[in-house]
């Protein structure tokens, strides 16, 4: 070894040094993130361990209705207190059947009731239908906040409810065909059969050839609205 060599040993040797010391760190991050997910999955998949168990207990409210032709918040799903789930968890049941479908609605119902104090100037038949071409049938509701204002529009609104055959929008209606059956042409025929009277359950086997029609529980002629469960300024509303 030359004289001086020794200095460009020991920098080489720190920068070996250096380089490892990274790689360990990085190794023991990687683990950290790891181990925080691993401990994160196993308390989701606990929670729903916890929530499963749960649906006896849920289901057999639902059984205990006397009356199950007449939903109401004074059913035992609502009145009774669900337990279970551990200390410091709450389980909170929402009805959300019994909302305004921005996806099926018909704009001039909106229009056309006291819902038009949460529309903006942009909420026109057609602007509507614009901007359900673009975001399709969604579960996500902000896509229409340029037709919507206010801040009582989201807890009025839901993508959960039925599509009733004789109130959806025509649009609406074909697009949902085109999903949920292997023959979209079959919205023709729907709107066809309710140009002059109103659509029957009974009629629902003739349409589809199936008694329960197609997309059961999203397409059939039971009320949009549950008069027993709905937001009483909605009510009001609906009257207007």
């Amino acid at each position: 070894m030359k004289k001086g060599d020794s200095g460009s040993v020991s920098y080489t040797l720190l920068i070996i040094i250096l380089f490892l010391a990274v790689i360990v760190l990085s190794i023991y991050a990687v683990m950290g993130v790891s181990f925080a997910m691993e401990e994160r999955f196993n308390d989701a998949r606990a929670f729903g361990e916890s929530l499963k168990a749960l649906e006896p207990e849920i289901m057999t409210l639902f059984f205990q209705d006397d009356d199950p032709e007449a939903d109401s918040l004074f059913d035992p799903l609502w009145t009774d207190t669900v337990s279970g789930l551990g200390s410091g968890t709450v389980m909170e049941i929402e009805e959300f059947s019994s909302r305004i479908n921005l996806n099926y609605i018909d704009a001039e119902f909106l229009q056309n009731t006291g819902f038009e104090d949460n529309l903006t100037s942009l909420s026109s038949s057609d602007n509507w239908k614009q901007y359900r071409e673009e975001s399709g049938l969604t579960l996500d509701f902000i896509h229409f906040s340029d037709l919507l204002g206010g801040d009582d529009w989201p807890g009025l609104c839901s993508p959960y409810t039925c599509a009733n055959l004789n109130l959806i929008d025509p649009d609406s209606l074909r697009r949902l065909c085109e999903v949920r059956s292997e023959n979209p042409e079959i919205a023709e025929k729907i709107l066809q059969a309710r140009e002059n009277e109103l659509i029957k359950r009974e009629e629902l086997e003739t349409l589809f050839g199936t008694e329960d029609g197609i997309g059961v529980p999203l397409m059939g002629v039971e009320g949009m609205f549950n008069v027993n469960m709905m937001d009483e300024e909605l009510i009001a509303w609906s009257l207007n």
